[in-house]
């Protein structure tokens, strides 16, 4: 708290009175870094259109660069890490993965309306786990084989709806 505070330029108890303690400090962290996600991901995918939906929804989910700085990758990994002893934020990002699968899922939905939705549902998990793992990793700068093979392992599993 004390770093926080000198990194803020005001006194701990300052700090203390207007935040709390320093899992309130945390609490404050994650709800604003899941409020930023949510907003995102809600208008980005508010926005795509009728035409050409799989391909924005790729665009959204995998970008070819990173819209978030590795310190802000490094900030949702901790949050998840924190999860683990912390209900209120395991909650807080559960509710975050759910919402965007569930995005996901509509998108998909709309897309393939004779696919069932729990089909819909397991590939937008499918394709969200891909994403995460796929931000997580941006900061490496892989081949160009790397965002290709996501992008082609997401159109497998999409294709796999056209059957249903």
């Amino acid at each position: 708290m004390e770093q926080v505070a000198n990194a803020a330029g005001m006194q701990r108890s300052i700090l203390r009175h207007f935040v709390g303690n320093r899992e309130d400090l945390v609490m404050a962290l994650a709800r604003r870094v899941v409020g930023k996600y949510q907003r995102e991901a809600q208008e980005s995918f508010a926005a795509i259109p009728n035409k050409e939906r799989i391909r924005q929804l790729l665009d959204i989910l995998l970008p070819l660069e990173s819209t978030d700085t590795a310190q802000s990758l490094l900030v949702a990994e901790s949050l998840i890490a924190a999860a683990e002893k912390s209900p209120p934020i395991r909650k807080l990002m559960a509710t975050y993965v759910n919402d965007l699968v569930n995005l996901t899922q509509q998108q998909l939905r709309i897309e393939f309306p004779n696919a069932t939705p729990a089909r819909c549902w397991t590939v937008a998990y499918g394709i969200i786990s891909i994403s995460f793992n796929y931000s997580s990793l941006l900061p490496l700068k892989l081949p160009a084989k790397y965002p290709k093979a996501a992008r082609a392992s997401i159109q497998i599993m999409i294709e796999s709806l056209a059957g249903n």
